[in-house]
């Protein structure tokens, strides 16, 4: 028996994607997305088809619709099933800048 597709409607706010719904229809999730994107909340909307593959034990993951055009994901994804983790992108390491050294008042005095 073949899983049917879900659609995900995802937002972009504050540089992060959320999951707002999760629909069977495609047209349904494409006119919450618009919805969503008219309400002037999110910088970005999309609509994103699931299916999983039996044959291969994985998701298949596809940008169905975006909001603004091409801001979001394009191409297909395929996800493992026994490894469906997320990665966050690892923190960019900050140099730490030398520091001036403290002085006293005396210091200030003195010259």
């Amino acid at each position: 028996m073949e899983n049917p597709n879900v659609f995900e409607v995802q937002t972009l706010k504050d540089g992060r994607w959320m999951i707002e719904q999760r629909c069977r229809n495609e047209e349904e999730a494409v006119a919450e997305a618009r919805e969503l994107f008219d309400s002037r909340h999110f910088q970005s909307v999309k609509v994103v088809r699931e299916a999983f593959d039996q044959a291969a034990k994985l998701y298949r993951e596809t940008t169905v619709f975006s909001l603004p055009n091409g801001n979001g994901d394009t191409g297909e994804r395929m996800i493992d099933e026994r490894k469906k983790t997320t990665s966050r992108p690892k923190k960019a390491v900050k140099q730490k800048s030398a520091k001036p050294q403290k002085r006293s008042l005396f210091d200030f005095l003195r010259e």
